[in-house]
């Protein structure tokens, strides 16, 4: 039987692709930018790429400076310091704008190639889509919505006879490679290989060798990293200090009142039950654990939400795949008369034509000719004929601005300021000077975040630890409660504002 050829136009995948890059670089150009660590992965980036080595020293601090840190994903800051040296933030947000939205239209495709119809399809991708959106952001963990796909999707495509083992083996091998210097969420890729290996030894045993092999295929890429089995440990002691994370807000569980993201996640949750509920189809054990086990991430950390999305969607279309195609077969046609009969069958006859003719068209042409396109004219100064096009950067209105400006005027020692721990990286981006902190939970170690947050938190003792520290100035989000407490402290003064932080300075 002679195969369709592709179709060259665009599919409801590069739809979604486009809207994801529409949102994200035009009309909310600062989105990817809210987050202040952006400036401490750039800056590692540009050293990497200026000394062609790793940093193994602290960079960015003066109270910890010259400490030994790990840079464990600096292939990550690499790629975004290169995209900054070619097109500036404007390239940084074209990268990280078309990583998310790659990630997506592959997501999209799986469904469509699991055999749910388009319709359904692009409904939930797009609630995936929106419930990860509470974490896209200019960082490395991006990587790890496309690493948790390649994993998800090798494993399922191996259980269902479409992908072999040797290809498995060296599929997740190579990928681990890249991950595990891209973001330590890698540890996700041996969670799933694990779940299907212990679903096999519950089961028939027949692909277990092939699981096992893969495992150990992962676990050599994961040592293809400059800090060998290091880096292990250096992460599980990363993530033993729980009243760190506790603290942070994108390890905090997620609101349900209403919002938008929240509201999708629950979304994603029901669809997945109702699927399992009513549908014909049953989900593979391997699946269905792997849907718990991600859930249960995303219900314990708003960070989580995109790498559940990834994994509940496709699930979903395996639940949904047929409901609401279009029926064909003998025993399918509409009886003759009525007006109402004759609009269903004419309406059924063009769903069936546009779900054949979408299925062809996965050359994926226009998200690659715009992803071109936008990385010249980053590269532009993000100018398109004459006109400006791309504006993306930090957005003033959650950082810094008029305050920075005020640090270089007024001739502020660098050694003698404090700040918001978000806002380190940003502000030794901007002003190129060591901080008192950022936001590396994992590298300042709970003692000293005990002194930070008994000062922002204006507990007692507070004044003592500025003292211990000789603070001479302090720049914090205004409305807080350390900014409050400032105001009413005679040895201080209010000496510049701007829309996002107050800087204050000893009098």
């Amino acid at each position: 039987m002679r195969k369709h050829a592709l179709n060259p136009a665009p599919d409801l995948g590069d739809v979604i692709f486009i809207l994801i890059l529409q949102f994200l670089l035009f009309t909310s150009p600062n989105y990817l930018f809210g987050d202040g660590s952006t400036g401490w992965h750039l800056l590692a980036g540009r050293y990497i790429l200026h000394n062609h080595s790793i940093p193994r020293h602290d960079l960015f601090s003066y109270t910890f400076s010259g400490a030994p840190w790990v840079a464990y994903e600096w292939l990550s800051d690499t790629l975004m310091a290169a995209a900054e040296a070619a097109g500036g933030l404007n390239g940084v947000a074209v990268l990280c704008a078309s990583l998310i939205a790659l990630v997506f239209l592959l997501v999209y495709d799986q469904c469509r190639r699991r055999g749910m119809n388009s319709l359904l399809s692009l409904c939930l991708t797009v609630a995936g889509a929106l419930a990860s959106s509470v974490h896209w952001l200019a960082r490395p963990h991006l990587w790890s919505f496309l690493g948790v796909y390649v994993f998800s999707t090798s494993l399922e495509a191996f259980r269902r006879g479409t992908m072999g083992g040797a290809r498995l083996v060296v599929t997740l091998g190579l990928a681990m490679a890249f991950w595990v210097n891209l973001h330590p969420a890698f540890l996700m890729g041996f969670a799933l290989i694990a779940i299907y290996l212990g679903c096999e030894l519950v089961g028939r045993r027949a692909k277990l060798r092939a699981y096992a092999a893969a495992l150990a295929a992962a676990l050599a890429g994961s040592l293809a990293n400059p800090y060998g089995f290091n880096l292990y440990r250096y992460i599980l002691n990363y993530l033993r200090g729980g009243q760190v994370l506790a603290a942070t807000d994108e390890y905090r569980s997620p609101v349900f009142h209403g919002a938008l993201q929240p509201t999708c996640l629950e979304i994603l949750f029901a669809a997945v039950m109702i699927g399992f509920l009513f549908c014909r189809s049953k989900p593979a054990l391997p699946a269905l654990v792997s849907f718990l086990a991600f859930g249960h991430l995303a219900l314990s950390a708003v960070r989580n939400a995109p790498v559940f999305a990834v994994v509940a969607v496709p699930l979903a279309a395996d639940l949904f795949a047929g409901s609401g195609a279009p029926a064909t077969g003998a025993g399918t046609e509409t009886p003759a008369g009525g007006w109402f009969s004759r609009v269903r069958s004419c309406l059924s006859e063009r769903a069936r034509s546009f779900e054949a003719t979408e299925s062809l068209c996965k050359m994926h042409l226009l998200p690659a000719a715009c992803v071109v396109i936008l990385f010249i004219v980053s590269a532009n100064h993000g100018r398109f004929m004459g006109r400006q096009l791309l504006v993306s950067g930090f957005p003033s209105r959650s950082l810094p601005g008029r305050t920075l400006d005020s640090i270089t005027e007024q001739k502020l020692v660098p050694e003698r300021g404090f700040n918001y721990d978000n806002w380190g990286g940003y502000i030794a981006y901007r002003l190129g000077i060591p901080v008192f902190i950022d936001d590396r939970a994992d590298f300042y170690g709970i003692k000293f975040y005990t002194d930070y947050a008994t000062v922002n938190l204006v507990c007692p003792g507070w004044q003592q630890v500025l003292d211990r520290y000789r603070i001479q100035w302090l720049l914090i989000p205004r409305q807080s409660l350390l900014a409050a407490r400032l105001e009413g402290e005679p040895g201080w003064r209010l000496a510049a504002q701007d829309e996002a932080a107050d800087l204050f300075t000893r009098r």
